[in-house]
């Protein structure tokens, strides 16, 4: 659907725009512009009966009329793959009645209302679509990207681990996208497949998850163990959600409402007081009883003491208790020590909703 493939470019597009306060209404429009550019591209793809390619969606962007009067150019006409395709739509005679209302408006977007933006605008869209694009028609990505298929994301529900070993420090903001890219394309196929015929438990793991992570992940966790998807995402810090996710304002919001659909918690050692605050309230507060008693004695040598007991809501578990927890190495024997969380859980061993355990390092 063509919905869906403009959503997953504007995903991939979203990576390249990490830790900023978005949502502007100057940020909306571009984003809307290049959406509604994505979607005339594609739609006149499917509707002229060619094979959809990061390839032919740029030649048909670049080559699509910069003013009215190239409209009615023979000479552009000739030589442009966007009017080819139109030409071609307009002769496909399967079109359904809905397809050829569709072929109607992407018409009018590309020889009308295209041609009449003003030249920045249009500029600035067209050249958002292609610096992204780019990256994925060159070098190792292309070749992985736009060269064919021979892998699906469905192969896991045989069986199969998909390891996306494009790492950011080899290939930077290309490899980022890349991953995230699969990862995006990955939960769509589990969120499709019916749970019914094919049961198997899959999992999605990321290390550094803060790398990776986007808004289409906290609708994706609210289901996932109704898709039988078990998450394990892994990161130093919650600030490093903040950056990811948008920045202080919107990434904090959407980094509560991704840690809130992750049930598990456990916290190693940690030297952030943010990480650790917002730990401590993950394992709640409860009235603890406090106990103090002192001695008085009066200038005859005379004196008495006393005593008593009074209550106060405090942290189950204090931050301060995540700054002494074993970090493993020869020092600690190689144990790590954690604070596991469960949600709805009360754990056996403590009888709390925490456990304080120990992970041998090897």
């Amino acid at each position: 659907m063509t919905a869906n493939i403009v959503k997953l470019f504007s995903t991939i597009q979203d990576s390249f725009e990490r830790g900023g306060d978005a949502g502007g209404k100057q940020e909306r429009y571009w984003k809307n512009a290049l959406n509604q550019l994505l979607h005339n591209a594609v739609d006149l793809i499917l509707l002229s009966g060619e094979n959809l390619s990061v390839s032919l969606l740029h030649e048909v962007i670049t080559s699509a009329p910069i003013s009215a009067e190239q409209v009615d150019s023979e000479a552009w006409q000739e030589h442009s793959v966007c009017y080819r395709l139109l030409e071609q739509a307009l002769r496909n005679e399967s079109l359904s009645p809905r397809q050829k209302s569709d072929l109607k408006i992407t018409g009018k977007f590309w020889l009308t209302e295209f041609p009449q933006l003003p030249n920045d605008t249009r500029g600035s869209i067209v050249s958002t679509f292609t610096t992204t694009a780019d990256l994925f028609l060159r070098g190792t990505i292309g070749e992985l990207f736009s060269t064919g298929l021979n892998i699906v994301p469905e192969i896991t529900l045989e069986g199969a681990i998909l390891v996306i070993d494009l790492p950011v420090k080899t290939y930077g903001h290309v490899g980022l996208s890349a991953q995230i890219l699969w990862k995006y394309i990955w939960q769509q196929a589990i969120e499709r497949r019916d749970v019914t015929k094919n049961p198997r438990p899959v999992f999605l793991w990321a290390d550094e998850a803060h790398n990776f992570v986007n808004e289409h992940d906290v609708q994706f966790q609210t289901t996932a163990r109704s898709s039988r998807c078990c998450t394990t995402f892994l990161s130093q810090t919650l600030p490093n959600y903040y950056w990811a996710l948008g920045g202080e304002q919107k990434g904090q919001s959407l980094t509560e409402s991704l840690m809130g659909v992750l049930q598990t918690k456990i916290f190693c050692a940690n030297s952030d007081p943010k990480t650790n605050e917002w730990a401590s309230t993950v394992f709640a507060k409860s009235f603890q009883s406090k106990f103090q008693s002192g001695i008085n004695r009066n200038d005859k040598g005379g004196g008495g003491s006393n005593a008593g007991a009074s209550e106060s809501l405090e942290y189950n578990v204090q931050p301060a208790e995540f700054l002494t927890l074993r970090k493993g190495g020869p020092a600690n024997q190689y144990l790590v020590e954690a604070l596991i969380f469960g949600g709805g859980r009360v754990f056996n061993a403590s009888g709390q909703t925490s456990l304080k355990t120990a992970f041998r390092q090897f």
